[in-house]
This record gives C-alpha cells, sequence and structure tokens, in this order.
C-alpha cells in the first residue's frame, strides 16, 4: 500500500484471483475516519479492514477532511492527461 500525494491511500491487489484483501488505514486526528474514494462508505481508522476488491476498480482511501479535484473530458471527447478540473470531491 503507498500514499499518493497526501490525500490518496492506494491499495492494490496483488494475488491472483483475490476477491478480498486486508488494508490497514493509519489512525488519523480525533479518531476521524477514512472514506473510500469510489463509494463514499466510512471505514474506521487506525485498523485493519478486510475489504472486497474488484478486478476493474483500484481500491482507494481518502481521509477526511479531504477535497479531491477530478477531471473530465469535454461531451463526446476521449479522456486526456489535461482534462480541466470538472468537480471538487469533499470526503
Amino acid at each position: 500500500d503507498f500514499m499518493l500525494g497526501q490525500n490518496l491511500l492506494v491499495a492494490p491487489v496483488v494475488e491472483q484471483g483475490a476477491c478480498k484483501r486486508e488494508v490497514y488505514l493509519p489512525a488519523l486526528p480525533n479518531g476521524a475516519p477514512w472514506f473510500d474514494f469510489f463509494s463514499k462508505a466510512p471505514y474506521a481508522s487506525g485498523q485493519v479492514h478486510l475489504i472486497d476488491v474488484k478486478l476493474d476498480q483500484l481500491p482507494l482511501f481518502v481521509p477526511s477532511g479531504s477535497a479531491i479535484p477530478v477531471a473530465a473530458p469535454a461531451p463526446g471527447e476521449l479522456p486526456r492527461w489535461d482534462d480541466p478540473v470538472s468537480e471538487v470531491l469533499h470526503f
């Protein structure tokens, strides 16, 4: 597992055929939770969690209080590295 910047914990699945994975989410100040980036489900910090994993979605977790800017291509366009920020997700 590794941090991508200060606000994304990446938990890659490295076992072939795995459908669950243990992830340790470090303790946050005042016991604040971590959130699944995609579902926004909360997870207690400072604990190990057994999470369901999917082949098409990298497990990503965001600490409480984070704001993540996300980009999107213009309608009808393919995604590019320089797409403009379309919204900011608050966790």
